[in-house]
């Protein structure tokens, strides 16, 4: 695999991630955090100016959809969604502690 179509398939895998479980990769999980270390490398490369503007620029439309998915807390997420997005499993436990 040539690393054009490799640096793609990583794009690709993240983005699939993102859209599927609304939320971003997390370090502490094992299956997730190879996700985290590609996106850590990829800033590193941007910062020393190493990535080219074709690759620089698919990976800041992953970090935008990356970014609407940021939390506030570890209860919350910072995006406003249709949907309720909750870490509780009984939802009257997150209603009363959100009053």
């Amino acid at each position: 695999m040539k690393q054009d179509a490799l640096w793609d398939y990583h794009c690709q895998e993240i983005t699939n991630f993102i859209n599927t479980n609304k939320r971003r990769p997390s370090k502490y999980r094992d299956e997730e955090r190879q996700m985290v270390y590609w996106i850590k490398y990829c800033k590193k490369l941007i910062n020393q100016g190493k990535m080219s503007d074709a690759r620089k620029e698919k990976f800041e439309q992953l970090m935008n959809l990356a970014n609407k998915f940021q939390r506030k807390n570890q209860y919350e997420y910072s995006h406003k969604n249709d949907e309720t997005l909750s870490l509780w499993k009984d939802e009257s436990v997150f209603t009363i502690l959100k009053r």
